[in-house]
């Protein structure tokens, strides 16, 4: 029998009214991007609601495997993000 190991999403688009709450039986999340809805300075709803979102990922013993994509980027010509915010999460891991 295979096993699961991990779901492979993208496009959460997190805002104040678009919230992820999923009980999960995998170990690993992977994101390809775009974890907030647009390209612009973010609200402070949604940069806390990510941040207290990535704590639940680390006390379920989740892990977070994620790249920035375009709505997650400073500028289009720069690796900077806003998910470099929470680089130091230990469940985290930016690509």
């Amino acid at each position: 029998m295979k096993k699961t190991i991990g779901i492979l999403s993208s496009d959460w688009h997190l805002d104040k009214d678009n919230f992820l709450e999923k009980k999960l039986k995998v170990k690993n999340l992977f994101c390809a991007g775009d974890i907030f809805i647009e390209r612009k300075a973010r609200p402070l709803i949604d940069l806390k609601y990510f941040d207290e979102l990535l704590n639940l990922i680390q006390e379920s013993g989740l892990n977070l495997y994620l790249i920035p994509g375009n709505h997650d980027k400073v500028n289009y010509n720069s690796d900077d993000s806003y998910l470099l915010t929470y680089k130091h999460h230990p469940n985290l891991h930016l690509f």
